[in-house]
């Protein structure tokens, strides 16, 4: 492990010991290490920027000098102290990841857990809480594979094979990103396909008595109360934030009593410790809750170095919290099925999920959670529902399906619902899943072996390279094209994969001048262009694409200059100024918004504080500026210079 190496821990009991182990491993590994403590009120982008330039002590403050950091965090299960549904370890996580990329860090980022993700049927699952991370991490895969390392969870017994395996993960580049170390080796994270057809069942499940369902008048919900209905449900008691005041309540209120059933539409807050034990307590000791269906959730998504403490609270606090709540409080009933409804997300991922994927996935691990306590649960992982649901509306449809996971029929559905209850599985994905085009969505530099073993996975969609699959070499395809011919072909490229990420039958509708932004793209549609441009090409293109080069025409021409032959050296200090230019314009245009204009500035200080020392010969001292206690107006004021001073040139 040569090089320097940041380890960042968090200042909780009972985890100083384990980074000590962990610090001690590294170093005898060849490491030079630097350990990053974090406090409780340490845990935010800002404090944790300015806690890892004082730590790491290199450069400008850029971490330029450090290879990887690998973090432990997650092992702070304590609540966050001004939002009880997130974990500690959770937010200062993402906080991390937000702060690493403001510093302009370039190397690889490894998270590591503890008892987090089951290997195999029966062993221990002691904190689900942490599977949080799991599904962060799938998502930073995607997002900033250029800085992403993996997941790595540590078993319970911590020996000296233990450190040197992990040792090993950390030294290496052996392409896996989700690992377990467990006694004998590495385990490797995969998805194959359920053998249930091939099998007989272990029961044949049939509701009984009193029936729990969160969610219950939401789009899934009210699809899987009428399947419970016609399954020989008694009593179906649905729970949601509004209750009988829900759209469609009172009509499917009266749907179910003509199904003759029982009926009961009641609001609770699920979050609510004191709310949800009082309603179980009023359930019918005639009519015993026999099996809880788990189906709230709330939607506050967007790219990782976009999201709050707040949206992070607001998307864990049902889904997350309403689920742990529902295990404490329902552990020393008879129930039949205890199922959660979980989501792709957490398997497969995609851009832009950072918010949704991680407590779905922490389902996934209390279901294996309960299971090894000898609890009923099962964990599915939906695909988005035809017509029903918020995975079926709006961004989070659109983003399914561009990557690979199109709507799914209820019909075929709830079919496979019984299925899984009737072999009692625990960890399933029932979803609509075109192989090929999720894997074509993969970024081109981070291939993904945990769809390695699906056949058409590794398969070329209409000719283009797979995310799994070595691509071509874009420069020498580039050489064969007659120069005059290579500014076209490349402009056709991007204008078809933009096309593809919006959705549009033809690249055709898509002017060559007009701004991204106004034909669709934000922050996680950017991404997927990058992703899939990456795959293309097998470049490491950065995640701000589309925002730097704003326009097909404006990417085409960076991405001539970068792969054609013999035009990157000759024009590397024109695209600076072009870019430059190209800000100045963009600034202008834009309208005024203070979330904006943080975000510039953030943006901008990133940038010069990276390359603000460096001089031209005629520039002299007198240029240079504190860029670390600038105030907003001087560093405007230095862009309006450069760009006054590139203007002139």
């Amino acid at each position: 492990m040569s090089g320097t190496w940041l380890v960042v821990v968090p200042s909780a009991d009972g985890i100083g010991g384990t980074a000590r182990l962990l610090i001690s491993s590294m170093t005898l590994h060849g490491g030079e290490v630097h350990t990053v403590e974090l406090a409780r009120d340490e845990l935010e982008r800002d404090t944790v920027c300015a806690r890892l330039r004082e730590v790491a002590q290199v450069g400008n403050g850029d971490l330029a000098g450090v290879v990887g950091v690998v973090s432990l965090l997650a092992l702070d299960e304590r609540p966050d102290p001004q939002y009880a549904a997130v974990p500690c370890g959770f937010s200062g996580t993402v906080a991390l990841i937000q702060a690493l990329g403001e510093v302009g860090f370039v190397g690889r980022t490894w998270c590591v857990t503890r008892g987090a993700v089951s290997v195999g049927a029966g062993e221990p699952l002691p904190h689900p809480l942490q599977g949080l991370v799991w599904g962060l991490g799938r998502v930073l895969g995607l997002e900033v594979p250029e800085r992403w390392g993996g997941l790595i969870d540590l078993p319970e017994e911590l020996d000296d094979g233990v450190w040197d395996r992990l040792g090993g993960v950390l030294a290496g580049d052996g392409g896996e990103d989700q690992l377990a170390i467990r006694g004998p080796g590495l385990m490797a994270r995969r998805l194959v396909r359920a053998p249930l057809g091939g099998r007989a069942p272990e029961r044949a499940w049939t509701p009984g008595g009193t029936v729990l369902v969160t969610g219950g008048t939401g789009g899934v919900g009210r699809a899987v109360v009428r399947w419970l209905a016609r399954s020989g449900a008694e009593h179906l008691l649905l729970v949601s934030r509004s209750g009988s005041a829900a759209e469609g309540a009172s009509e499917l209120s009266a749907e179910l009593a003509g199904l003759g059933v029982g009926v009961t539409i009641t609001a609770c807050d699920v979050a609510d410790r004191d709310a949800l034990g009082d309603l179980l307590a009023r359930i019918p000791s005639g009519l015993p809750l026999t099996a809880v269906f788990h189906a709230s959730a709330e939607l506050a998504d967007g790219a990782v170095d976009t999201l709050t403490p707040e949206q992070i609270d607001r998307a864990l606090r049902a889904k997350v919290r309403g689920a742990l709540l529902l295990h404490e409080l329902t552990r020393h009933l008879e129930l039949s099925a205890f199922v959660l409804f979980s989501s792709t997300a957490a398997v497969l991922a995609a851009p832009g999920q950072g918010n949704y994927a991680p407590g779905n996935a922490m389902l996934d691990a209390l279901a294996q959670h309960r299971r090894a306590r000898g609890l009923p649960a099962t964990s599915i992982a939906w695909g988005a529902w035809a017509g029903e649901g918020m995975s079926a509306r709006g961004s989070v449809a659109r983003t399914q399906s561009r990557h690979g996971v199109p709507l799914m029929r209820h019909d075929l559905a709830l079919k496979a619902l019984q299925e899984v209850l009737d072999h009692d599985e625990a960890n399933v994905v029932i979803a609509n899943i075109d192989w090929r085009r999720l894997a074509a969505g993969l970024p081109g530099t981070r291939p993904s072996p945990l769809i390695g073993e699906i056949p058409e996975a590794n398969m070329p969609e209409g000719g283009a390279t797979s995310g799994n699959a070595a691509p071509q070499s874009f420069t020498r395809r580039l050489a064969e094209i007659p120069d005059p011919e290579r500014g076209e072909f490349i402009r056709n490229l991007v204008r078809a994969q933009v096309a593809s990420v919006l959705g549009h039958d033809s690249p055709a509708v898509l002017p060559d001048g007009r701004a991204f932004r106004e034909i669709g793209f934000d922050s996680v549609t950017g991404l997927e262009l990058r992703n899939r441009l990456n795959a293309v090409t097998g470049g490491l293109l950065p995640a701000s694409l589309v925002f730097d080069y704003p326009n097909i025409s404006a990417l085409a021409a960076y991405l001539h200059r970068e792969f054609a032959p013999g035009t990157a050296a000759d024009t590397a200090p024109t695209e600076v100024l072009q870019a430059l230019e190209r800000l100045e314009s963009a600034l202008a245009s834009t309208p005024e918004s203070d979330v904006e204009i943080r975000d510039v500035e953030s943006r901008l200080r990133s940038l010069l504080r990276r390359y603000g020392n460096r001089q031209s010969p005629e520039s002299g001292a007198e240029k240079s500026l504190d860029l670390e206690g600038a105030s907003q107006d001087e560093v405007f004021a230095l862009l309006d210079r450069e760009l006054g001073e590139s203007g002139r040139r």
